[in-house]
């Protein structure tokens, strides 16, 4: 009795843990000053199998990124698939 509860409760905490994890998009869109004629650049970064949390964290890293590296005015935004 005690195995199958165990199972149980296995097959519970993966499908819960498995199921938080989801695919995320990242949009960003910044000023690229070697686009001429172009004001706004826009990349999109794929997170595959993330939590909500972990994928935010990534997408702000990546707007920081883009802050330092180009013009600013980096602007990324997260979505799910």
């Amino acid at each position: 009795m005690k195995s199958i509860q165990s199972i149980l409760l296995l097959a519970a905490a993966l499908f819960i843990f498995g199921a938080c994890e989801k695919d995320y998009v990242c949009d960003c869109t910044y000023n690229d000053p070697n686009v001429l004629g172009s004001d706004n650049t826009t990349e999109s970064f794929e997170y595959k199998s993330k939590t909500k949390e972990d994928a935010e964290d990534l997408c702000e890293d990546q707007e920081d990124d883009f802050q330092e590296n180009e013009d600013g005015g980096a602007s990324c935004t997260l979505k799910r698939q």
